[in-house]
């Protein structure tokens, strides 16, 4: 049941019907948390980066779907300190680096500056383990100097 929302909201961002997708989006929020044994293609957590890339491709970066990379996957590395993808993904959770380079993205779309992207790296750095720590550096270098 809430796959078939999901699947909804991904068809109505692709297309461009974008409150109709958040609307879809919010409903498969509130069914995977009242069905939580309900069949499912990918985790909710899953989801919730690849609606956020949805919106992105759509061209509809907004601070909603940011939301979701900020503050509902980012802090699975900043609370528990690691960043070893197979660890995470064992775990149903998407890789720090795609949950970063999405992110990313959205800083760019939504008119968010250099600085307030490092603000946000050195903010995770400080709470995750080493590769992650290596990983935000090579993330810094990637703004202002790469041509997204």
């Amino acid at each position: 049941m809430p796959e078939d929302w999901f699947n909804l909201a991904m068809a109505q961002a692709k297309s461009g019907d974008i409150e109709g997708a958040h609307a879809s989006w919010q409903r498969t929020f509130d069914l995977s948390y009242a069905h939580p044994g309900a069949p499912e293609t990918s985790t909710f957590f899953q989801k919730k980066l690849l609606f956020a890339q949805a919106l992105r491709d759509a061209g509809a970066c907004d601070p909603r779907g940011l939301d979701l990379l900020e503050r509902q996957l980012l802090p699975f590395f900043t609370n528990y300190h690691v960043t070893d993808a197979s660890f995470w993904g064992l775990r149903g959770v998407p890789a720090l680096e795609e949950v970063l380079a999405t992110t990313l993205d959205y800083y760019r779309a939504l008119g968010k500056t250099p600085d307030e992207w490092r603000a946000l790296l050195d903010r995770v750095a400080a709470k995750i383990d080493d590769d992650g720590k290596a990983y935000c550096e090579e993330m810094k270098r990637r703004w202002p100097s790469d041509s997204h």
